[in-house]
């Protein structure tokens, strides 16, 4: 039977930065992806450039797979527009996840594809199966429905289903992302258009799963893709983060702006902040494990700012029936976003 200090279960963003930050403190660690590749959801591709004192070049360690800086997102209904002044990065998350797992890998992490985990038994040293490894610490960073929070005893959370594609066909300016309302294309969701080096990442995101097909259909339609990728994203408050030695990071602990459905920034800063903590456990071997540490540490950076916008998203969604009180809020949820990022920066 293999033996581990920590073992991470999902290969996306949140997991694959979160294996990086505790190669660097030269711990013991295995990654577990099922999929034989990376970047295998819908997702924009949009990170944030920084937040608060927290800089995504300097956690990400590269520029591989950056295609293009923003200022912002210009968000359009039918009754006009509003821009959230948010720098992002555009970028190749298939090239920039590969790129953190490269970086992980040589810093002694151990990765490993095609592992898909079906049972965690939890204990003292948590076994995993059908793998048979024994791991002081388990993280969860297995998305939506992730297996680990199934574990800790916490149903999924609310989602929001998505698909996007990539077309090199759409005519619009390349100095800024684009969301827009309309409920004539999808009712509770929106449209997306995110420019990238020499094409756009569009897709089409839906609070209501109901209706996505013929709502997916039409855009379709309308915009030609090589390839379209479907998935589901948390829209919920964040959840508790860890019980015993078990831990979430990423979206499987719903830790998303969920105004702009934006977790990969999150997720990073997140991850960084758990292996800031796990790393002071394995001073003491492990033998003491408050995993309250993380989620204190955690609140105060991400937390408070994730659960507003939580609750002015549950106000967009009753207002989605009404696309002239929703232009308002959206306009002035824009205007305050603007303003504390200024205060931010």
């Amino acid at each position: 039977m293999e033996q581990h200090d920590i073992v991470i279960i999902g290969g996306g963003f949140a997991g694959l930065s979160l294996a990086k930050f505790l190669a660097e403190k030269n711990l013991d660690v295995v990654l577990l992806e099922e999929h034989d590749g990376f970047f295998r959801k819908a997702c924009g591709e949009g990170v944030g450039t920084h937040f608060k004192n927290y800089d995504f070049l300097d956690l990400y360690g590269s520029k591989k797979g950056i295609e293009r800086e923003v200022q912002g997102i210009e968000i359009r209904t039918k009754y006009g527009k509003a821009f959230f002044n948010a720098p992002l990065f555009v970028v190749d998350k298939r090239q920039v996840e590969e790129e953190f797992a490269r970086q992980a890998q040589r810093l002694g992490a151990d990765i490993r594809m095609k592992e898909k985990v079906r049972a965690i038994i939890p204990g003292d040293h948590i076994m995993i199966q059908p793998q048979g490894i024994s791991a002081r610490i388990v993280v969860g960073a297995d998305g939506v429905f992730s297996l680990v929070r199934k574990t800790m005893g916490q149903d999924k959370p609310p989602s929001a289903v998505g698909i996007s594609g990539i077309t090199s066909t759409l005519e619009r300016e390349k100095d800024r992302c684009y969301l827009e309302y309309d409920n004539s294309v999808i009712e509770y969701g929106y449209t997306w258009f995110f420019p990238k080096k020499d094409t756009w990442n569009i897709g089409i995101g839906s609070l209501h799963p109901h209706g996505m097909k013929d709502s997916f259909h039409q855009f379709k339609a309308q915009y030609t893709a090589a390839e379209w990728k479907g998935g589901y994203g948390p829209i919920s408050k964040p959840l508790t983060l860890s019980q015993n030695n078990l831990f979430l990071v990423g979206d499987s602990g719903a830790q998303i702006r969920s105004t702009i459905g934006a977790g990969n920034l999150t997720s990073i800063i997140s991850a960084h902040i758990l292996a800031e903590t796990l790393g002071r456990y394995a001073k003491s071997n492990f033998r003491t494990i408050q995993g309250e540490d993380y989620a204190s540490t955690w609140d105060r950076v991400l937390g408070k700012v994730l659960r507003r916008e939580y609750y002015i998203t549950s106000l967009m969604k009753k207002l989605q029936t009404n696309e002239y009180l929703l232009h308002l809020c959206i306009t002035n949820l824009a205007r305050i976003t603007s303003t504390y990022i200024s205060h931010q920066s």
